[in-house]
């Protein structure tokens, strides 16, 4: 049996900006990236592969993650706010 590997950005968990995002919605670091890795594998999963986010739940994410859903919506505001999500919604 053969397995494949997802490929992520080289950095992407280890990015500052992740602390960041923690800093301002009063979260960890875990939290910020694994909602916005949760977009990206829902996303990646759709019949048109690539950076749709249209039915993304950020509460489904809240439950694995077993954050507070004020936290979860602050993280989603300021994944947003740094440009990572279009107005469409679309990863960026």
């Amino acid at each position: 049996m053969r397995m494949t590997w997802p490929k992520l950005p080289h950095g992407l968990v280890s990015n500052p900006v992740w602390l960041q995002i923690a800093d301002e919605a009063s979260s960890t670091p875990a939290v910020a990236c694994m909602l916005y890795l949760q977009a990206r594998d829902y996303a990646s999963q759709l019949r048109y592969r690539g950076w749709f986010l249209g039915g993304f739940s950020p509460d489904d994410a809240r439950v694995f993650l077993g954050a507070d859903p004020d936290e979860v919506a602050r993280v989603a505001g300021l994944i947003a706010d740094r440009g990572m999500v279009d107005d469409d919604p679309h990863l960026i």
